[in-house]
């Protein structure tokens, strides 16, 4: 995966650490100022590791979700050219096969600790091992459901309300759910403007709920999913950089294979972006020619010819 953002970033930071030479023990170590105690290693395979300090022993038993492993009552020894000191922490390490996942794994746990610097080690490992079990595993599905999502949260401008939000729970019908209107997102790579609803997204559609659809237009010169990911994190203030982590991460994962295959230029993708009011799109009783066909629960349209603002 390309990875853009500057070397001063904590990935950046994390590529010039040295693997440490012994499991116990590193003189390689960064520091995290806004969680006191706490760091970031690179244990002897190459892979990440957060230790998290801890006051005295937790008795917690240590386990392994997919991609992520927990241990606690850890002591390890950090040595700098002053000192040398060993402490008891919890350790959270990334697997070294889930390489795709390193830089999420390094940014999203670090923006999590910068927002919850109150919080015990304890109180975060609870948080993060829920967060890190809801990812699903990795698979060749398109990044383009996605790139929307990212598209709509980069350019709508008001990205901190829309982070809040974006998928605010399972069962949420649209993709975003604001305290005035819901918002739901639909891509297309082609050249006619076609997607496919949900009969309850139809059904249930308010005056003031929007469709955004977007025509994808393709390019050497475009954006990829991953780069838009960089691009709203720079936007985001602490604790709405750790929301933006803590919802992407449980949809992340099985788009990791190909969250850099494809970009889209983002001028000609603006332009051709069209906010579609919901309720106009009625569900027909029964398949009409020319109007949309029902498939099991699902209703595709064609909706070249809807008259819709610009979201540029």
């Amino acid at each position: 995966m390309s990875i853009n953002r500057a070397d001063s970033s904590i990935w950046g930071e994390y590529k010039n650490l040295l693997p440490s030479q012994d499991p116990d023990k590193t003189s390689s170590a960064l520091p995290l100022p806004f969680f006191n105690g706490a760091y970031l290693c690179r244990s002897t395979d190459g892979s990440p590791f957060f230790i998290l300090p801890l006051k005295s022993e937790s008795a917690r038993n240590s386990f392994r979700l997919k991609y992520v492993r927990f241990d606690f009552d850890r002591w390890f020894e950090i040595v700098t050219d002053q000192q040398s000191f060993k402490s008891i922490y919890i350790s959270i390490g990334c697997d070294n096969e889930a390489v795709d996942l390193h830089k999420f794994f390094i940014e999203s746990i670090s923006a999590i600790l910068r927002a919850s610097a109150a919080e015990s080690s304890l109180e975060l490992t609870d948080r993060l091992r829920d967060l890190f079990a809801s990812v699903p595993e990795a698979s060749t599905k398109s990044a383009r459901g996605l790139f929307g999502e990212l598209f709509y949260l980069r350019h709508c401008g008001c990205v901190k309300e829309a982070v809040q939000a974006w998928h605010r729970s399972e069962t949420a019908l649209y993709d975003f759910e604001f305290s005035n209107k819901s918002v739901e997102i639909k891509t297309t790579g082609g050249n006619a403007r076609v997607h496919s609803f949900s009969l309850s997204q139809l059904q249930h559609a308010k005056e003031c709920d929007e469709l955004i659809s977007i025509m994808l237009h393709a390019g050497d010169l475009g954006v990829t999913a991953e780069e838009l990911i960089e691009e709203i994190a720079s936007l985001l203030d602490p604790r709405a950089l750790s929301v933006f982590y803590e919802k992407l991460l449980p949809i992340l994962g099985s788009h990791l294979i190909n969250l850099d295959e494809e970009a889209f230029v983002v001028s000609t993708t603006l332009k051709s972006t069209c906010i579609i009011p919901l309720c106009k799109l009625r569900c027909p009783d029964t398949a009409v020619s020319g109007i949309g066909e029902i498939i099991g629960l699902k209703v595709t349209l064609d909706l070249s010819k809807e008259a819709g603002r610009s979201l540029a």
